[in-house]
């Protein structure tokens, strides 16, 4: 079961642990000079994370095997989810590049290192206007530019892409939809957008209960009852799905903030966050009980 302190290292991973979506998510975004050797039919997911915990909020880390001009080769995906433009970005990206290369020697004891990728999922409320290239933050004039190391990461900007451009990309256009506006629409007006992408490209059972987790644990709603009775008029199964996600976060949460009481005491910022998420699931348990025949 996911960690619902961590919803977005949660849901990347459940969509590009997955060789279908994984394929579809870097055949879009990865850069042009990768994907002109890379042949992306040949993904084979390698086990392996070299984030540590701390980390897992922002980032989310994959490792695949491909065949590359011909060849095997290991390419390791580094996504960071950025909700604030930050100018030193690039140089915090490396210093954590390098850290997980090294923790990847020190695990596999290879000689050899893996492709870093690194993919900027950007969904601030404003265009991203800084550079992601470090030797732009250097004040010297005249750069060169040393091989393709360090590369560049390259962003994704998904307040720059329209609703058409994202559903574009088949099956990953749910979890692009998600992030361009999980916090900047009520969960009532993004659950249409969220079926209908249901409907196009439907979801194994686990990946789509990760999806109302998500949604449940990081959206905002005025009006849960309203917004359950959109997802059952238009599904009830997925109506009782909701129910059931909701049920297991509040669970969740309350034990959560147990675990951390007896541990180290309540910290403010975290246990206000499982308040927030057990106090809105559970006006919604209440309203739908009142409503309910049983």
């Amino acid at each position: 079961m996911s960690d619902i302190s961590k919803p977005h290292d949660s849901l990347f991973k459940d969509f590009l642990s997955r060789i279908e979506y994984a394929q579809r998510f870097l055949e879009v975004h990865l850069p042009d000079d990768i994907k002109q050797i890379c042949d992306l039919s040949t993904f084979e997911l390698q086990d392996g994370s070299f984030i540590g915990n701390e980390l897992k909020q922002r980032f989310s880390d994959i490792l695949y095997r491909v065949k590359a001009s011909g060849e095997d080769r290991l390419l390791y995906t580094i996504v960071e989810h950025q909700t604030k433009p930050e100018r030193l970005l690039p140089l915090r990206v490396l210093s954590y590049e390098v850290d997980v290369l090294q923790k990847y020697c020190n695990k596999t004891k290879s000689e050899r290192l893996p492709e870093v990728i690194t993919l900027v999922f950007y969904r601030g409320k404003r265009k991203y206007p800084y550079s992601l290239d470090i030797l732009d933050l250097f004040e010297a004039q005249g750069k060169k530019r040393r091989g393709d190391f360090p590369r560049i990461p390259t962003l994704i900007d998904v307040n720059t892409m329209s609703d058409e451009a994202i559903e574009a990309h088949g099956n990953i256009a749910i979890l692009e939809k998600l992030q361009k506006y999980i916090w900047s629409k009520d969960l009532q007006e993004l659950a249409p957008a969220v079926l209908k992408e249901l409907m196009r490209y439907p979801l194994p059972a686990q990946l789509k209960n990760n999806v109302f987790r998500y949604m449940l644990s990081e959206g905002e709603c005025k009006n849960f009852e309203n917004f359950y009775r959109i997802v059952n008029e238009h599904d009830p199964q997925e109506g009782e799905e909701i129910m059931t996600v909701a049920q297991q976060l509040r669970a969740e949460g309350v034990r959560q903030g147990r675990q951390e009481g007896i541990q180290q005491g309540i910290q403010e910022g975290i246990q206000e966050g499982i308040e927030k998420i057990a106090i809105k699931l559970l006006r919604l348990l209440i309203s739908l009980k009142k409503k309910s025949p049983l």
